[in-house]
């Protein structure tokens, strides 16, 4: 059976407990909303890329007609082509698909670790409410033990 002392030292324990989870969640939220905001400008500037790049090739799709007559036409509209579809296009598309995969991978682990950490707070108060009800049976056990013994 434990001490009074004993328990109160756990309890003060488990209350230290909380205090650094509810920092470690504070510091996960703030890393989170960082990157939520990196993460935003990161679709935009995907997304913007992607658009500019449609509406160069919609551009490109009008000199088609003129490449039939002109020889300097062909070459230009092919080299654009190249610019605009080809391999440096790709990897400029592929590093933001792979990049915006990445961090919302990161996102949902800070979205994990917060969980976490809040259900070990919720177990740290259950066991703060356990210690305090043995510690009031304790003192009523010794209250009815002091009690008897002055009887």
């Amino acid at each position: 059976m434990s001490s009074i002392a004993d328990l109160e030292s756990e309890k003060e324990w488990y209350y230290e407990k909380i205090s650094e989870a509810k920092a470690q969640i504070k510091k996960l939220e703030n890393n989170h909303y960082s990157l939520s905001l990196f993460k935003n400008d990161a679709t935009k500037s995907s997304e913007s890329f992607y658009s500019i790049n449609s509406k160069k090739n919609s551009y490109l799709s009008d000199i088609e007609e003129l490449k039939k007559n002109s020889r300097m036409s062909k070459r230009y509209y092919k080299g654009m082509k190249g610019v605009l579809d080809g391999t440096g296009a790709k990897i400029v598309l592929v590093a933001y698909s792979v990049l915006l995969k990445n961090v919302k991978s990161k996102l949902d682990d800070y979205i994990k670790k917060i969980n976490k950490l809040e259900d070990d707070i919720s177990r740290y108060y259950e066991r703060i409410a356990a210690i305090n009800a043995e510690i009031t049976s304790l003192r009523a056990a010794e209250k009815t033990n002091w009690t008897t013994q002055q009887a």
